[in-house]
């Protein structure tokens, strides 16, 4: 199998968060020194306006999930035989994608060998009589858009200055701080997070294991030892690991708490 040293085009990566951007082309820099690097394309709406006014590239490697929308969505803009590499934390896509053409699926976080293997897997397809047939990306877009995957089982979250994988299972419960929504563990560690808000958090996390305590909070069902109600009928959540901050729940929320944590722990 021919080095990757042979890799001698452009490589485009379409990915919204600036340090596993940044990140993913150091590696290929290293490991393709002859290729050309186009700069990082953090959201669909950039890459639809890329595709039209620069240079077309002999390989996309591209997140999924875009701070605005599924990149599959701008991908048709490109020649219909572009090869990609899909990369991206969410393996709920996997059997959609591989109904298509799509060289690989890679999974973050990413392992060299995982990168290596796709990058002479293109270099292998481009130098042979393979056809890379065309992509409807539109359509793979539709239909992700309007199935219902399901939730991830982990998160790239930030602890210092690494990138870590948790797996959701051990997180116990987010708190919306000013701009910044952090995260703690069953081990008491701190996480900061890239969302921008609960209500994003929300979306990935399954409602039977999460509530939606107040603005500022949501809790998993593991994190609460107890809870006491006080004078105006709010309650008072005892958690584990204890916070800093204590933890209500407004009197009109009350009854639909305690039904989310007795049908919880039923289930």
């Amino acid at each position: 199998m021919q080095s990757l040293e042979a890799f001698t085009g452009h490589i485009l990566v379409v990915e919204d968060e600036p340090l596993l951007a940044r990140a993913l082309l150091q590696q290929l820099r290293a490991l393709c020194p002859n290729a050309a690097l186009l700069p990082a394309i953090g959201s669909a709406h950039s890459l639809r306006v890329f595709a039209n006014t620069q240079v077309t590239p002999d390989l996309i490697l591209a997140d999924i999930q875009l701070s605005d929308g599924l990149s599959l969505s701008a991908l048709d803009a490109f020649p219909p035989n572009t090869p990609v590499v899909f990369v991206t934390a969410y393996d709920h896509y996997t059997l959609k994608i591989f109904r298509f053409n799509a060289i690989d699926y890679l999974l973050k976080p990413l392992r060299e060998e995982a990168l290596i293997a796709a990058l002479k897997k293109y270099l292998l397809l481009h130098n042979s009589s393979v056809r890379i047939e065309p992509t409807a990306y539109t359509h793979l877009a539709a239909d992700l858009l309007t199935s219902t995957p399901s939730k991830p089982t982990r998160m790239l979250l930030h602890q210092g200055r690494s990138i870590v994988p948790v797996q959701i299972q051990r997180l116990r419960v987010f708190l919306l701080e000013g701009s910044l929504v952090r995260a703690t563990d069953n081990e008491s560690q701190w996480y900061i997070t890239d969302f921008r808000s609960l209500d994003e958090v929300e979306e990935d996390l399954e409602p039977n294991f999460w509530f939606r305590a107040n603005r500022q909070s949501l809790i998993a069902r593991d994190a609460v030892v107890a809870f006491e109600p006080d004078e105006t009928g709010r309650l008072l959540l005892k958690l584990q690991p204890e916070l800093r901050h204590s933890v209500t729940i407004s009197k009109d929320k009350a009854a639909t708490f305690k039904r989310w944590l007795a049908q919880a722990e039923l289930g």
